[in-house]
């Protein structure tokens, strides 16, 4: 088996990040809630084991302290390190509306790796397609 097929969830990428960093769990939890992400040993636990998807703020934290991307935690990336060139980078503006960002991380942490891509391959395509355009595409169903 090869690397990338052993870290094929975020469960499996924070884990081997933290073990790294020569942490135990509990020490895990302490050092995020010393960056102002306040979550249990067993939240740890739960996410590192694909048990339970971590809110948009605690998977921020985790990639901070793991000194990584939110990208590479989701599997959007197979680089732990940042890399600024790497081109789809995803990059959450603060000022956005929390919960349309955590229901967004929710969805497509859940989705199979073939169908992140195709979403990301559509949004790409949108975004494209608005800055070429004129005036706001409207899409829904029954639009002309």
């Amino acid at each position: 088996m090869t690397e990338q097929i052993l870290l094929n969830s975020l469960g499996k990428r924070v884990r081997i990040l933290r073990e790294n960093m020569g942490l135990n769990q509990k020490e895990f939890a302490k050092v995020l809630a010393d960056h102002g992400v306040e979550i249990r040993n067993k939240h740890v636990s739960d996410i590192e084991r694909d048990q339970r998807n971590p809110s948009l703020d605690v998977l921020k934290g985790i990639a901070e302290v793991l000194g990584t991307t939110t990208d590479y935690l989701l599997l959007r990336s197979q680089n732990a390190i940042p890399d600024e060139n790497e081109p789809n980078t995803l990059y959450i503006d603060p000022d956005a509306d929390a919960d349309v960002l955590q229901r967004m991380v929710d969805v497509f942490s859940s989705l199979a790796r073939a169908d992140q891509e195709m979403i990301i391959g559509m949004a790409q395509r949108l975004r494209e397609t608005e800055t070429h355009m004129q005036t706001p595409r409207v899409i829904g169903i029954g639009s002309e």
